[in-house]
């Protein structure tokens, strides 16, 4: 992860002059310290870019993503926001990491 940390301080003015914008799928909660405060840092300088979008995979795994997503469903049908008959696949992708959505 150091290697990580590294790159994301070489690479910062590079991506801040061409616009790109720095996102993660995965649980970066996962990740400690220097190397966290860094990407997080990263992504908020280059939340605004509107060019091309670097996305890091850190500490993903589907099967977790898919574990978050149907947590997400049924905290939101515990709520009443949505009801279980309205459960599609197109709502259910909505849930996914990859979507950046928490939902609809």
């Amino acid at each position: 992860m150091s290697l990580l940390q590294t790159y994301l301080r070489t690479e910062l003015q590079e991506m801040l002059d061409k616009g790109i914008r720095l996102t993660t799928i995965g649980n970066i909660e996962a990740l400690r310290g220097p190397i966290k405060e860094t990407l997080l840092e990263t992504m908020e300088m280059t939340a605004h870019n509107k060019g091309m979008v670097l996305n890091l995979a850190l500490s993903y795994g589907g099967r977790d993503e898919i574990i978050m997503a149907v947590k997400g469903l049924i905290r939101d049908i515990g709520n009443g926001k949505i009801k279980d008959e309205d459960v599609t696949k197109e709502l259910f992708s909505s849930y996914l990491l990859y979507s950046r959505s928490a939902g609809p």
